[in-house]
């Protein structure tokens, strides 16, 4: 890692030296750019958000609510238009269904592989791989210290879908864990949806504050993708789990270079 970034840090260099070296500078009387003028400017916002998420449907019928957390990186254009990708990442600890009812000696404990009590907890997970979205920011700046690329940002996508539920064995001598029997059990259900959102963005002239709060929803056709032995077969109905979320996050913007010169090259 450490050579990896003395070469980036080399390249870099190099890079800027020669484009420095090919520039040539405008008379210095040019006019300094004015914020508020300027206002919307094309470059990089990085969302870093948290969820907290209402399942419904099938989904309702298996798990609680969860929380969740969001990074994304998205190009937003001089137009205000944004086009991106995020990564949402699920935990609760709420599970309405116990797979695993027909193994229990009592509530959670289970015998372990040393004939002793161990204790064995379930939450739920899931993810949502990499989401390609597009969308745009209808500019509603509040403050004279907002950029005018702040406002009402609507975004829609689509991505892959997958939740499970999550089985620990805090003394690790479980034998339906250890020898890796309890996928059975796990109701693993993955596949692909749709999700929507709503936000307000607000971006700083100074980029010190910049944040976005406001709805996101996400539908799934889903298919369980495991042969569950407490049923004795593979359920393969489609469903359609869906969430509603609240979500309230720090973005990083990333522009361009400001300077009240201009080059050419």
């Amino acid at each position: 890692m450490k050579h990896c970034l003395l070469v980036f840090s080399f390249v870099f260099c190099l890079f800027t030296t020669v484009c420095a070296q090919k520039m040539k500078r405008l008379p210095a009387n040019t006019a300094p750019v004015d914020e508020k003028v300027e206002g919307k400017r094309a470059g990089v916002l990085i969302p870093v958000s948290l969820l907290g998420c209402q399942p419904g449907d099938l989904l309702s019928t298996s798990y609680g609510n969860f929380a969740g957390i969001q990074i994304g990186v998205f190009y937003k254009a001089k137009s205000n238009f944004m086009i991106g990708t995020d990564f949402s990442f699920f935990s609760g600890n709420e599970v309405k269904i116990n797979p695993l009812q027909r193994q229990e000696i009592a509530l959670d404990a289970m015998i372990g592989e040393d004939g002793s009590s161990s204790l064995l907890t379930r939450s739920f997970r899931g993810l949502i791989l990499p989401t390609l979205k597009i969308g745009y920011t209808f500019s509603a700046p509040i403050g004279n210290r907002a950029d005018k690329a702040s406002g009402i940002n609507v975004l829609v996508g689509g991505g892959w879908w997958g939740h499970k539920i999550r089985y620990y064995d805090a003394a690790k001598n479980i034998p339906l864990i250890q020898n890796g029997t309890i996928t059975g059990y796990d109701r693993l259900t993955t596949g692909p949806c749709f999700t929507a959102s709503i936000t307000y963005l607000y971006l700083s002239l100074n980029r010190t504050i910049n944040f976005q709060i406001g709805l996101e929803y996400t539908r799934g056709w889903l298919v369980n993708r495991r042969y569950n032995y407490d049923l004795g077969y593979k359920d393969d109905r489609v469903r359609n789990d869906n969430y509603l979320g609240i979500k309230i996050g720090w973005v990083l913007p990333v522009y361009g270079q400001r300077t009240s010169e201009y080059y050419y090259y």
